[in-house]
């Protein structure tokens, strides 16, 4: 019987390969410690400089709504 490769997706591969990197990195103490205020923190920061008010999720549900 003739053996073939087993088809790997690229996509799962390329998971693989970084969820390895990753626990290689936590064994060697260069893992991050995330804590639900800096997360809180991070995302905060994040929305409050990538969105202008006039643009946000809010300003347009609200417009959004009004046009109803």
């Amino acid at each position: 019987m003739k053996r073939t490769k087993p088809i790997i997706d690229p996509e799962i591969a390329a998971f693989e390969a970084a969820l390895l990197r990753s626990l290689e990195q936590a064994r060697r103490g260069e893992g991050r410690i995330n804590t639900l205020e800096q997360i809180t923190a991070r995302r905060d920061s994040m929305i409050n400089q990538s969105v202008a008010p006039e643009n946000s999720l809010r300003s347009r549900a609200r417009k959004s709504s009004s046009l109803k």
